[in-house]
């Protein structure tokens, strides 16, 4: 089903192996103006003057600036075709900790994958399978880049359903195989990458994995991009690389593959009386005050249906809210779809997306609701990977922001160009 390749990465080249905590960057959509300033300005070679360039005619001059890179072997390739088996290993503070008791006390926590060219699939296919609405203005900036440059710059992230290739069976491939990359990052996230390049290994890859459904965990704007690339050239130009994406691909199955809860909050009720939003929200819900934090996760825990978190400016602690009666929508749909229309009729008109905030500090949150920037606060479980699974299979989409899986997949560690 899913057709994986090995291939020849390029990399930066191992006389900058020291400096790659200085060079490899988050992928271009969570990197705000300030920190991309200050990647810019940590070193000349940093890939974000390639993935955010700035100025006019931004894009073809990063394409030129990475073959300025290639031509002085700042960045090298790839001898042999290969899969990069990788490793990030990590931890979270306990707030990232929020309603995920299978890794409360993990000290390190890691996550496995496989650095790859995918084939590109239309969704109808029914082989890899989204779960999040894209929109036109990334698509069309990152398709002036993938034109310029000729190459993916950064990859998709997909997974799949199955304990192949992690756990035991990923440390036994690359226990003999010295890393080619081993670095920490500013966030201190080890990442470490091996080149897998035995025939009958890559072989046995291929073959697992063929039997595989592939899930856009994330990037779902790059694997798009990539997908109308190749439609609109595959007539003139027959690069077979053009037909496949770089990706990398991850095991659902293993302790690692974390989905942070992604908070919300709300502006546009000032001036609305505490007493009145209780009021709205005891409707439907169930509504328990006066609340500290670790009671409001336990409340959330042992609770099977929609219950959420609440903090209302002028309100001491947390409240709870919960359904009444049993729905099949998930947390985040109850959310955006029932609790905040509901909400919008204390002041007779929905909220604009500007309105609502989307936050992963908790204390962030709490200071915020208390000083009346936002007046509602929205404490959320994290999603799970089978409510991945299942919108992607029934060829829905999960509301915005529902999932961010944690660690991203960096760029600049391996870059696909398409073959000559």
């Amino acid at each position: 089903m899913a057709v994986v390749n090995a291939f020849k990465g390029w990399r930066y080249s191992p006389d900058y192996s020291g400096k790659l905590d200085h060079l490899i960057v988050p992928p271009y959509d969570v990197i705000s103006p300030s920190e991309l300033k200050n990647l810019k300005n940590a070193s000349p070679y940093n890939f974000s003057h390639i993935i955010l360039p700035e100025g006019d005619e931004k894009h073809q001059r990063a394409a030129s600036l990475f073959n300025q890179w290639r031509e002085e072997n700042v960045f090298l390739r790839d001898s042999k075709p290969c899969f990069y088996f990788y490793k990030q290993e990590f931890n979270l503070k306990p707030q990232e900790r929020f309603c995920q008791p299978q890794i409360k006390d993990a000290k390190v926590l890691s996550r496995t994958g496989i650095i790859c060219r995918v084939g590109l699939e239309e969704y109808s296919a029914r082989i890899i399978l989204p779960h999040e609405k894209t929109f036109s203005g990334p698509k069309a900036d990152r398709y002036q880049l993938m034109t310029a440059a000729q190459g993916n710059m950064e990859p998709v992230f997909l997974g799949y359903d199955s304990p192949a290739f992690s756990g035991e069976e990923f440390e036994k491939l690359t226990e003999t195989v010295k890393p080619a990359t081993h670095f920490k990052d500013a966030a201190s996230v080890t990442h470490t990458l091996w080149m897998i390049t035995d025939e009958s290994v890559l072989k046995n890859i291929e073959k697992t994995l063929l039997e595989k459904k592939l899930y856009i965990l994330d990037g779902h704007h790059r694997y798009e991009t990539a997908l109308q690339f190749f439609k609109d050239h595959r007539e003139k130009d027959k690069r077979r690389s053009l037909g496949q994406v770089l990706a990398n691909i991850c095991s659902f199955r293993q302790p690692g593959t974390v989905i942070l809860p992604t908070h919300r909050a709300l502006k546009g009720l000032t001036g609305i009386q505490s007493e009145k939003i209780f009021e709205v929200l005891g409707k439907d819900w169930t509504v328990s005050q006066d609340l500290t934090l670790s009671q409001v996760e336990s409340t959330l825990l042992l609770n099977r249906g929609a219950c959420f978190g609440v903090r209302v400016t002028g309100e001491k602690g947390y409240a709870v809210i919960s359904q009444k009666a049993e729905s099949s929508k998930l947390d985040l749909e109850t959310l955006h779809w029932d609790i905040l229309p509901a909400l919008a009729s204390l002041r007779n008109k929905s909220f604009a997306e500007e309105e609502i905030s989307y936050l992963k500090d908790i204390t962030d949150l709490e200071k915020q609701v208390d000083s009346g920037v936002f007046q509602v606060g929205f404490l959320v479980r994290p999603s799970t990977t089978d409510e991945v699974m299942r919108t992607a299979e029934a060829g829905k989409t999960m509301p915005h922001k529902s999932t961010f899986f944690f660690p991203k997949i960096p760029s600049g560690l391996v870059v696909n160009l398409f073959d000559e």
